[in-house]
């Protein structure tokens, strides 16, 4: 049965690690591909893979580690060396050539020659190997005697070029720009800033490969073959990818697609420990406890912890001059920290609706963690909700309704038909129109299949210009949650007439009175969008936002289908829109 490592893959055999490797194939095959161009004479390019953690970096540099010793061509004319996945040791060049001799010595080993290796080990405390310029030689001269070209597979390179003086990065780049010199694959955390500086000697010298998240359609499939691989004891997890899709859409969401949690889900739903999508969740954030507590114990002061706090409770991006009111802390030395937490990969810097930079958490599901341990009463409740928010829009029923309008959604790409229907384009038409009451009452009338008659009874309330009414209603809709799959196409015409009569704003605020922009909060901040624009976007949480994109651009989607309205009459309750 295949097993499954969470933070260390190396401790997994090779069959079982290669049976769970299921995520960045394209990029795998991508980077084996460059190998073969190079081979052992061609001109090096060196790479670096960025991604935060969790997202799979030592996993992909041993999976190109076992890639090229199972091509007959690359093993003939390649070296590929791994390490230790923090070189601590490293302080000056010569340390870093006799950790890759160390790895070359255990390649040895791996490949039957336990002689060899024993006599490398030996040199290694002699003092051929102490000096920076002798040590790289002796590293260059045995690498050769095996025929074959080095392939440096360095974890955290950020840590390594940090720690070298800079000095020494010319004496590396020389010879990695040599004649047959050695290729490095790199991983890291954040990017080396060496590479990001003029003056540094790895200025745009490595090729960039960005570790995203992996998306939903491939974590879904991830856990599939997952599943798969380990037999009848992945059945459990292959009945929930079968029957209940939404608890994994729902933790995608909340772990923006971290392969590390999505192990972790893996295995708590192959051992059936929870039922539900927020029973899920809180096994999850039990297990990560320990870790994530302790990188909040890593920060070495009481202020870059009482300001990562603040970040994380804020859910929301939050500027700096908010973080010092928030702190009480002076802006500039708010501003010094950020720079701190944001080099230790803690806090990332990101675009706002407005001028200024927002700051968040870089890993999402530690923001989730610290709201559930650290948040308040009402802070957890958010979470709750949300949580039941995106169990019921992603439930099965919804999934297949979603898919069924795919080819016609804006969100999806294509450029056909566009999503409003008919009953739609009418009835928006009507609600713009000055004196189109009429208009929109045959429209509420005609309503196909609505999941509540509160659908048409609020459009009708509307014609009348009874927004209390209405808005009742379209609360009484709003309540149907947890009696059936999420009426998400009810609401969504709802909202639309809504702000079609002029009442996006007042609606708006309706949300915010009644509690319900922190009950339905995706579809809040979806139609705070919708009428101001969807720059507001930026200024909600990853976790809230991806929900509410999807759900804005169908909103979007049924306005751009609408018919123009005809040019007699004025439209009311409303300023008109400029171009653009």
């Amino acid at each position: 049965m295949t097993g499954i490592a969470i933070y260390d893959p190396r401790r997994l055999g090779e069959e079982d690690f290669l049976a769970g490797f299921t995520a960045r194939q394209e990029l795998l095959e991508f980077l084996l591909r460059q190998l073969r161009n190079m081979g052992i004479e061609g001109e090096a390019g060196h790479r670096v893979a960025i991604g935060q953690r969790g997202m799979g970096k030592t996993s992909l540099l041993r999976r190109v580690a076992i890639g090229i010793a199972r091509d007959p061509t690359l093993a003939r004319t390649l070296l590929p060396l791994t390490f230790r996945e923090e070189q601590y040791n490293v302080r000056s060049l010569d340390h870093f050539w006799r950790n890759c001799a160390e790895a070359l010595a255990d390649w040895l080993e791996r490949s039957g020659d336990g002689e060899a290796a024993d006599l490398l080990d030996r040199e290694l405390r002699g003092p051929a190997w102490r000096g920076a310029d002798e040590a790289a030689d002796a590293f260059l001269d045995r690498a050769a005697r095996t025929g074959r070209r080095p392939v440096l597979l360095v974890d955290n390179l950020d840590l390594v070029l940090d720690a070298l003086p800079a000095e020494q990065h010319w004496k590396l780049r020389r010879i990695l720009q040599s004649r047959r010199g050695p290729i490095v694959y790199a991983a890291s955390s954040r990017f080396p800033r060496q590479i990001g500086d003029p003056q540094a000697a790895f200025y745009e010298f490595f090729r960039i490969d960005m570790l995203d998240p992996l998306n939903e359609r491939e974590a879904l499939l991830c856990m599939e073959r997952l599943a798969a691989a380990r037999g009848e004891a992945g059945t459990p997890v292959m009945e929930i990818v079968r029957r209940e899709p939404q608890r994994l859409r729902v933790l995608h969401a909340l772990a923006d697609g971290n392969p590390r949690i999505l192990a972790l889900l893996y295995q708590l739903l192959e051992r059936t420990e929870s039922d539900t999508a927020f029973d899920d969740l809180e096994v999850l954030l039990d297990q990560l406890t320990p870790y994530y507590k302790a990188r909040v114990e890593e920060l070495r002061t009481e202020l870059q912890r009482s300001i990562l706090d603040a970040i994380a409770l804020n859910w929301d991006p939050i500027t700096s001059h908010d973080l010092s009111v928030a702190t009480g802390v002076e802006v500039t030395t708010v501003s010094s920290q950020l720079s701190r937490l944001k080099n230790l990969g803690l806090v990332a810097e990101v675009e706002t609706s407005g001028s200024r930079a927002g700051y968040q958490l870089a890993e999402r599901f530690f923001n989730v963690w610290y709201l559930m341990r650290h948040g308040t009463r009402r802070t957890r409740q958010k979470m709750q909700w949300l949580t039941a928010f995106l169990q019921e829009f992603y439930t099965a029923e919804d999934l297949k309704l979603m898919r069924g309008h795919a080819a016609r959604d804006p969100a999806s790409g294509d450029q056909g038909t566009p999503y409003a229907d008919v009953r739609d384009a009418d009835a928006l038409d009507a609600a713009a129109e000055d004196g189109g009451r009429a208009g929109l009452a045959e429209a509420a009338a005609s309503f196909a299949a609505p999941s509540s008659p509160r659908v048409p009874d609020a459009a009708r309330e509307l014609a009348e210009d009874n927004f209390g009414a209405a808005a009742r209603h379209l609360g009484d809709v709003l309540d149907l949650g947890g009696s059936g799959p999420f009426p998400t196409d009810d609401l969504l015409y709802l909202l639309g007439l809504f702000e079609a009569r002029g009442y996006g704003e007042r609606l708006i605020a309706w949300f915010e009175q009644t509690g319900r922009s922190d009950r339905h909060a995706p579809l809040h901040a979806a139609f705070v969008a919708h009428v101001r624009g969807d720059r507001t976007l930026l200024d909600v949480n990853p976790e809230v936002r991806r929900t509410a994109e999807r759900l804005h651009a169908r909103l979007a989607g049924r306005r751009s289908g609408a018919r123009p309205a005809p040019s007699r009459g004025k439209r009311r309750g409303r300023p008109r829109r400029q171009p653009g």
